[in-house]
């Protein structure tokens, strides 16, 4: 009961974008700015279970998680901010993150539960409502904070993200399409072998990741305009990883979460702990360049990106 009357009185914050574009490091940026909340970490983990756990079950799982992501050495930490879709995953059926167990049905599980395709509304509903309690528990957990909302799989959802939150605010971030692409391979290798329940070949993993961030972005592209401009900005990586602090004061005042003062020192307090950060670096062939080319132009051309 004390869940279900949980008021949600300032719509999320909803970072959007493909997996690798940067979205993770912007989640860690706004959440430095102590006005907003998250789904944590503990949260994703035992949704049902979190607002009870004591230290010492916090202590149990310290010890069985890593300290940095296997996927590119960023730090985390199970009170930190984390995607509410796994959440999902580990209350419901319905949630895109069931492909890491059974990755033969990725493409199934993508157009289900990533842009809604041939779903029945009854099974909508369903989802919608496991979403709203995720995040009136993520409310209360963190003492009535608006919240930021990190997952690349809301990137296709904007119409049902808008029927639960009509004055919702976004950020959709992009990136270089090839370094998307490399890194979002170097996510499946890494990820897989963690979860897997099924076998995948190489070829299929490269496919799905084509077809994956073309249809994503593509209802991103068609979907956009159903949010009013004063509660959308679109961020490159690239600017926000050159120019982290004149980019952050660029999504308050877009955004209208003034004063920015009141937050920047703690984010450049991060920013300077993560300055011997190192990235993954890749090198692409032939093959993948032309596949990219072909499938994801569209995307070259809409954030001016340059063609290899």
């Amino acid at each position: 009961r004390t869940f279900e009357n949980v008021k949600i009185r300032r719509a999320p914050i909803f970072i959007l974008g493909h997996w690798r574009s940067g979205t993770t490091h912007l989640h860690n940026l706004l959440c430095q700015d102590r006005r907003f909340g998250y789904v944590s970490a503990l949260q994703v983990i035992a949704p049902d279970l979190f607002h009870v756990a004591g230290e010492s079950f916090k202590a149990l799982l310290r010890l069985g998680t890593p300290e940095n992501r296997l996927i590119d050495n960023m730090p985390w930490s199970i009170d930190g901010p984390q995607e509410e879709e796994m959440a999902l995953g580990n209350m419901s059926p319905y949630s895109l993150y069931h492909l890491w167990s059974f990755p033969k049905n990725a493409k199934q599980y993508f157009d289900r539960y990533a842009i809604f395709k041939d779903v029945s509304s009854e099974v909508i509903e369903t989802w919608k409502e496991n979403y709203v309690d995720v995040v009136k528990k993520a409310t209360l957990n963190m003492q009535g904070r608006r919240l930021v909302i990190k997952n690349p799989a809301n990137t296709g959802r904007i119409p049902i993200l808008l029927e639960m939150f009509p004055n919702a605010k976004f950020i959709f971030l992009h990136r270089d399409p090839y370094q998307v692409f490399l890194s979002t391979r170097n996510l499946y290798k890494k990820t897989l072998p963690l979860s897997q329940l099924q076998e995948i070949s190489d070829g299929e993993i490269d496919a799905n990741i084509l077809t994956f961030y073309k249809d994503m972005l593509g209802h991103y592209l068609n979907d956009r305009s159903l949010i009013l401009p004063r509660n959308l900005i679109e961020i490159g990586y690239n600017e926000l990883d050159e120019m982290p602090i004149r980019v952050m004061r660029r999504i308050y005042q877009s955004l209208n979460f003034w004063p920015f003062a009141r937050a920047r020192g703690r984010i450049r307090s991060y920013l300077n702990a993560q300055e011997n950060y190192q990235k993954n670096s890749y090198e692409i062939s032939t093959t993948d360049i032309e596949n990219i080319n072909r499938q994801w132009k569209f995307a070259f051309d809409e954030w001016n990106y340059p063609m290899l």
